[in-house]
């Protein structure tokens, strides 16, 4: 058997399409990966590159792929210590059209062409927020909601 066109096998996110793994020069056998089952993984057949390090992958409707650039979002905050009164906030900026907004793990939403979001929170503690746009590095930002209580440990 001769194989005119170099392939290789990648493994990637399905929610981002970063690529988490690549095999180069291997030819894509379907029941070889028929018991594939990475959590929120899934592989895909794709044109061998010479590196497809900082690159995202395209899935075709037929399962193959090919690649992108990989893109940076740059999200910033106002401030990342915020009181939990309900008032005070902290404000995101530079949120890519469509990306999805985690908080604390769980979806919190799709950004909009406005590409901002306001935050106050009424509880103490760290507030984790993930950003993620298909093509488009993941980006993380934390917030600490303080309850301004400090504690004495003389009069306690």
């Amino acid at each position: 058997i001769y194989i005119t066109e170099i392939k290789m096998i990648v493994e990637y996110n399905t929610t981002t399409k970063e690529i988490k793994a690549a095999h180069y020069g291997r030819p894509y056998v379907a029941s070889e990966w028929a018991s594939y089952s990475v959590t929120g993984q899934a592989v895909a057949n794709c044109p061998d590159e010479e590196t497809i390090m900082g690159k995202y992958l395209i899935i075709a409707g037929d399962g193959t792929g090919s690649f992108s650039n990989e893109n940076n979002m740059t999200v910033s905050v106002t401030k990342t210590t915020i009181s939990a009164n309900g008032t005070d906030y902290c404000d995101f900026s530079g949120i890519i059209d469509g990306s999805t907004i985690y908080l604390d793990g769980s979806s919190a939403g799709t950004a909009d062409a406005e590409g901002t979001l306001r935050f106050s929170a009424t509880d103490a503690g760290t507030y984790m927020f993930r950003f993620y746009k298909y093509t488009y590095a993941i980006q993380s930002l934390s917030i600490l909601a303080t309850d301004e209580y400090l504690y004495d440990n003389i009069t306690g």
